[in-house]
Parts: C-alpha cells; sequence; structure tokens
C-alpha cells in the first residue's frame, strides 16, 4: 500500500515500509536547507558542489540528521549524477518524517529575508531621503 499525502506529494510510503522522497538538489547554494516544493519534489539546497560525489554525500547526511537517523538509513536510489533524486529512508515512520519535513517547510517559509536572496526586505527605498 502506497500512502502519500497531497501536501507533501514527494513523500510516499514503500511496500516494505520503507519511505521514499522525491528531491531536487540545488548544490552550491548560499546556505543548506529545505526551499518548499519545485515540480512535486522537495527543494533541497546545499552549499555542497556537485563535484565527486560531494553533493550525494551532503545529501544523506543533511536528511539522516534532519530526521535524526543514522546515515545508513538513507540511500540514494536514483539519481546520483542528477539533480532530481529519489531517497529511500528505513527505519522511519511516514507521520513523523510527514511531520518534521512540513515543519521545516513552514520554519523555512517563514524566516525573514536574508541579504543577497532576492526578496525585498521593506517597502520603503534604503536610500537617505535628505
Amino acid at each position: 500500500m502506497k500512502q502519500s499525502d497531497t501536501t507533501l506529494p514527494c513523500l510516499q510510503s514503500l511496500p516494505d515500509g520503507s519511505l521514499s522522497i522525491a528531491l531536487y538538489v540545488q548544490p552550491r547554494a548560499a546556505r543548506d536547507g529545505l526551499a518548499g516544493l519545485y515540480e512535486g519534489k522537495l527543494k533541497l539546497r546545499l552549499t555542497t558542489p556537485p563535484v565527486d560525489g560531494k553533493a550525494n554525500k551532503a545529501v544523506i547526511a543533511f536528511l539522516a540528521k534532519l530526521l535524526r537517523l543514522p546515515k545508513s538509513s538513507v540511500i540514494i536510489k536514483a539519481g546520483l549524477q542528477s539533480r532530481s533524486k529519489v531517497v529511500t529512508v528505513t527505519g522511519a515512520d511516514f507521520e513523523e518524517v510527514h511531520s518534521v519535513l512540513a515543519a521545516h517547510l513552514t520554519i523555512d517559509s517563514a524566516e525573514e529575508p536574508h541579504v543577497g536572496d532576492g526578496r525585498r526586505v521593506s517597502g520603503r527605498s534604503r536610500r537617505n531621503e535628505d
């Protein structure tokens, strides 16, 4: 039985009890973190460059830390040389993973804008209007 959620279409429960997460990875980002959904996939920003498998290792490390699982529980099943990846997570409950991902997506979208990320900080100009 496949279990999925309309708010997180990237997360599915597989018949063997493991979970599947569809990712879109943006390497060489300004900071690590989740950045919402992109074409139905969970967008993951990483500062690591996509060289010599470093970005793939960073994907595993980031998700393992986020979900509080050992790195051995997170396996990239598809997309080793692509930005679009499918990751399998073992030893985790669907509801727990869903709530962690949903909470981090809510937190990340509610954060204050960072300098240089392209968003306006306020409606006023920063110029001195004397």
